[in-house]
């Protein structure tokens, strides 16, 4: 998740600290593990998004919650990176694809087509980080779907190129033919005599769904559209994960300022835990789910300064703010809350230099 070289990652969720390989080699050239150290690229916290953490089904060793089952990134990693493994009796091949073609691929899904476009104008085809040269489909029938690639092979296990060229992502070499030769190139075709062009194909795309059941896609617009139909109820959990969020935090200013005033009129004063929840209940105070076994935790452990009746202008401010917000987030459709994820995530894209160079 962090190797960078042509070829491997067209977004890496890492940032890597030291050699990890490159296109040379495919990324055998990789130094020892003790020798790399890696730390969370900034671009994946657009594609993992910290309001998706409460939705997620967490694991459980020794008693303690670790990693989740698996995680809602904003669009398919595994589309964007592509995957390669094998199984008993399975195996998958799955090429990368630019980010931003996925993206706007979603856009239509979310937005539906324009008037010039028809329901089926989703296309998706290979595509990698630096590669200047075209992929076009060759075959196209029910049972397999071929890539032809012309320029540059992606994966290059030939050193001989690093000898001649200090700039892997960019390898120029000059070659003189005599009439002959030159002849035969023509007629066969320069890419193909000179092992430019390499068929690729896309026809085992196996994935595990979110039943964690191996499922065989028959091409990446399949597979976009069936992360497409899981991905969408989440955003509408999202929105009520966070509406309730807002509600607890008005519950919390009204109960805060209720409570500053009923101790600056001396109606409350300081008492043992047990006296002051039944008093805060006494009163009418709002419990919220979840903050302490009583739910007035949010009083009971409020510090000095928070105290003071001074507080109170601020907290009013925020309860306007916070109400102004929660109106907006109602109004807010699940699938405007995808498309600001996508727009944030293509801008930060471009902020980093990540677009495909064309």
């Amino acid at each position: 998740m962090a190797q960078t070289f042509f070829g491997s990652n067209n977004v890496n969720l890492l940032e890597p600290t030291g050699q990890f390989g490159s296109r040379y080699e495919g990324g055998k050239d990789h130094s020892r593990a003790y020798y790399l150290y890696v730390e969370l690229n900034d671009i994946t916290k657009f594609i993992f998004r910290d309001d998706d953490k409460d939705l997620l089904e967490y694991l459980e060793e020794d008693g303690k919650l670790v990693q989740p089952k698996w995680y809602l990134p904003v669009v398919p990693i595994s589309l964007v990176n592509g995957t390669t493994g094998i199984g008993s009796g399975w195996g998958s091949n799955i090429p990368n694809h630019h980010m931003n073609d996925v993206i706007n691929a979603l856009f239509k899904l979310l937005r539906g087509p324009t008037i010039a476009e028809d329901s089926n104008s989703i296309s998706l085809k290979p595509g990698y980080r630096g590669f200047k040269g075209r992929v076009e489909k060759s075959t196209d029938n029910e049972r397999e779907i071929k890539c032809t690639i012309y320029g540059c092979a992606i994966e290059i296990s030939d050193t001989c190129f690093q000898e001649l060229h200090e700039d892997e992502n960019n390898l120029r070499f000059s070659v003189s033919l005599d009439k002959g030769n030159m002849m035969f190139a023509r007629k066969r075709g320069l890419p193909e005599a000179f092992k430019l062009v390499r068929k690729m194909s896309v026809e085992t795309l196996n994935l595990l769904d979110e039943m964690q059941e191996l499922r065989l896609f028959d091409n990446a617009e399949e597979t976009l559209t069936a992360f497409f139909d899981m991905r969408l109820p989440y955003y509408a959990a999202r929105k009520a994960k966070l509406l309730e969020r807002m509600s607890n935090d008005m519950i919390r200013i009204d109960n805060t300022i209720m409570y500053l005033e009923a101790m600056d009129k001396v109606e409350i004063k300081q008492m043992n835990r047990k006296k002051l929840i039944a008093k805060f209940t006494e009163k009418g105070y709002k419990a919220i789910p979840n903050d302490g076994d009583s739910g007035f935790d949010h009083l009971i452990n409020l510090s000095c300064d928070e105290r003071d009746i001074e507080c109170v202008p601020n907290l009013v401010a925020e309860r306007e703010g916070l109400h102004q917000r929660m109106e907006e987030m109602q109004k807010t459709r699940d699938t405007d809350l995808w498309i600001k994820d996508l727009e944030e995530l293509q801008q930060k894209l471009a902020e980093k230099g990540m677009e495909p160079q064309k």
